[in-house]
């Protein structure tokens, strides 16, 4: 079973740019982000998912396979929006550029509908490779720290931290109980796949409820009173690294407006 979200896990403590400050990181990754989705333009988000793509494999060294592996999950339900956006149902033909009759019924395209479609898919999928940059670059904890900094209620900092402690729960007890299973011939046959899915289903609830409830007893026999304590770190500021965003977000810019004269 793979545990990808421990593999991403530990790239952003192995990654070469991990001691870059995580504010920088943020700003650069949020900014270009917030840019692509402002701008309705498939040459800006081109660039943007091949600059952001070089930087991942290259310069964080994530193996490509592996990012590729990642960009398979969002790509495939980016794909089915896509469809919804290409095609549509009619009952007048003129108005497609190509379609096909079903009945009465025209199913088809136009240039408007395929334009549409090829912007939102490479915008979203640019917006998500921004998101990649963050997280398989930066730890956890440094994003936390940054959060607090900036005075983020600690409601939502617990909640992190505590969705993300049991996530790993989650996938190590889902994990455990699958090879489990295998070792005694789970999962042969239709009716076993089926029946070792629903047992693997209800244990792993159970599991991870107790593990759940462990975790909470602990903490509050060490003194939880609401807000959990994460060490501040000290990080580098490079005002190099700031410019250089500046830059490149001000060059994406006049890029946008320079197509649209």
């Amino acid at each position: 079973m793979s545990i990808n979200v421990i593999r991403i896990d530990e790239y952003a403590y192995l990654s070469p740019l991990r001691d870059v400050h995580p504010g920088e990181k943020i700003f650069f990754s949020l900014s270009t982000m917030l840019l692509v989705l402002a701008m309705d333009s498939v040459l800006i988000s081109g660039i943007v998912l091949v600059g952001m793509s070089l930087i991942i494999v290259w310069r964080a060294g994530v193996d490509y396979g592996y990012f590729l592996k990642l960009l398979s999950i969002p790509i495939g339900f980016l794909l089915l929006g896509c469809l919804a956006v290409l095609f549509s149902v009619s009952l007048n033909e003129a108005r497609y550029d190509h379609f096909v009759r079903i009945g009465a019924v025209f199913i088809g395209v136009t240039s408007d509908s395929v334009w549409k479609a090829v912007l939102l898919f490479t915008r979203s999928i640019a917006a998500v490779v921004c998101l990649y940059m963050l997280i398989l670059t930066t730890p956890v904890n440094h994003i936390i720290c940054i959060l607090q900094r900036v005075r983020m209620p600690a409601i939502i900092i617990n909640l992190m931290v505590l969705i993300y402690n049991n996530i790993f729960v989650f996938v190590k007890s889902a994990d455990e109980i699958y090879i489990a299973q295998v070792s005694r011939y789970g999962y042969h046959g239709w009716s076993g796949q089926i029946r070792s899915l629903s047992l693997l289903c209800n244990n792993l609830f159970v599991k991870s409820l107790k593990a759940s409830n462990d975790a909470f007893n602990g903490m509050i026999s060490r003194g939880f009173d609401g807000e959990l304590k994460i060490a501040d770190e000290v990080f580098e500021t490079k005002a190099g690294n700031i410019a250089a965003t500046v830059i490149l977000n001000c060059l994406l810019i006049t890029i946008y407006l320079s197509g649209r004269v």
